[in-house]
């Protein structure tokens, strides 16, 4: 599983309000969500959160309650909403889905995700995916409604051959938002591809895109763990921070790129 449910839970919080919610796609299919944050209110800058391959797990539903308590309030989308429940412990079933996917609507369910934080009083809305979620954070602000995006681990270029189902590969096909993007891969990522980063950050300077990729040291895909002890949870706790204070202020820091 690309993020482990039994990592560590985040400490309770009397002032967080958690609620599973439903709203409506483009297409008008009711999309399922999970809202965490601080006395229920929606605050100047949101999150939509986007799972990885595996679905919308309670990894997730926690790290929407880790950015609610540093008073970003958060919606994590479901973007298999519109497909019947797997055993996600059955690999075949997993990928059958995956590649079940259509990512045209996925993107739509993405930025509807935005439209409902901004009708409750949102004014600055982050994208923030991983994997599977971290390429539609790719994708998703090359529509109007995000003003910055947060990419874990998400794929620049696609595996495998182009599909009906799953047509653009940011990288290839140049489909990218023009929002300030925040980036995190380790740098044994044989998931993404380190070249394929090295490319896309080439890509995106050349494009006048403001961005700012890490490469972390000697860590592979699906890092993030919230778990003291673990290899990468010094390193996982400020990939967090750095990704909390650019959904506030989405200002790049000037680095080496990757």
């Amino acid at each position: 599983m690309c993020h482990d449910n039994a990592s560590s839970s985040p400490a309770a919080n009397a002032s967080r309000v958690t609620q599973e919610i439903q709203f409506r796609s483009e297409d008008g299919f009711p999309v399922n969500g999970y809202f965490a944050a601080l006395d229920a209110q929606v605050g100047a800058s949101c999150i939509v959160l986007v799972h990885d391959v595996f679905g919308a797990s309670d990894f997730y539903r926690q790290l929407a309650d880790r950015y609610a308590d540093r008073g970003l309030p958060c919606l994590l989308i479901d973007v298999y909403s519109r497909y019947p429940a797997i055993d996600v412990t059955d690999t075949a079933q997993v990928t059958a889905r995956r590649r079940g996917l259509e990512q045209h609507l996925a993107i739509l369910d993405c930025v509807a995700a935005g439209v409902w934080l901004r009708s409750r009083g949102a004014q600055r809305v982050t994208i923030i995916g991983f994997c599977l979620g971290g390429t539609l954070s790719i994708l998703a602000p090359a529509r109007v409604g995000f003003d910055a995006s947060v990419v874990f681990y998400g794929l620049p270029r696609r595996r495998g051959e182009r599909t009906a189902l799953e047509p653009i590969s940011p990288l290839d096909d140049r489909v990218f938002g023009r929002v300030p993007m925040l980036g995190f891969w380790g740098d044994r990522d044989e998931v993404v591809g380190v070249e394929n980063v090295v490319e896309f950050d080439r890509l995106l300077t050349a494009e006048g895109v403001p961005h700012e990729f890490h490469l972390v040291p000697g860590l592979p895909h699906s890092y993030l763990t919230f778990t003291p002890g673990d290899a990468a949870y010094d390193v996982s706790l400020s990939s967090f921070v750095r990704s909390c204070d650019f959904s506030l202020n989405a200002t790049v820091q000037m680095k080496p790129g990757p």
